[in-house]
């Protein structure tokens, strides 16, 4: 009989050390993913600031060369009224966001606003044909901002 309970507190003793050697890995297993977590972390951040971010607002939003009356006569000129839509007496208004990048180059136009599809790849086309722009600023630094025209399709 006792040498049964020795061997069953053996047992228990063998077990109950197996078992915390486990949790001792759990928890340096544990250390290192967090450890690993906030390594990436950091690494996320750092390339978050090599990105240039997106503004929307800024101090000095950016600007078309000769201002928003020279934006709306460079649009008129260049815009090529689609046939299909002459044809059918269609006009409208296309929203057209697009990023005025550090140098002013535009980048990235989206229609937001759809007023047939028959003018959202004009409208695309005239925006990307734009001069640079002069750009937006942050606390006095050049920076990325987005940016929303108008664009107007009337016959």
């Amino acid at each position: 009989m006792k040498k049964t309970v020795l061997t069953l507190m053996g047992i228990i003793m063998l077990t109950c050390f197996l078992a915390g050697c486990k949790g001792k890995q759990k928890e340096q297993k544990e250390q290192v993913n967090t450890e690993t977590a906030q390594t990436l972390e950091s690494e996320v951040i750092e390339d978050e600031d090599e990105n240039d971010e997106v503004y929307q607002v800024v101090d000095q939003m950016p600007e078309f060369p000769g201002g928003m009356e020279a934006l709306e006569a460079f649009i008129k000129d260049n815009i090529h009224y689609p046939d299909s839509a002459k044809n059918n007496n269609m006009q409208g208004r296309v929203l057209v966001s697009f990023v005025v990048n550090k140098d002013g180059s535009i980048a990235d136009p989206v229609v937001i606003r759809s007023a047939d599809h028959i003018f959202d790849d004009e409208a695309i086309t005239v925006i990307r044909s734009m001069p640079n722009w002069i750009p937006g600023k942050l606390h006095g630094e050049t920076v990325r901002v987005q940016f929303t025209v108008p664009v107007t399709f009337r016959l």
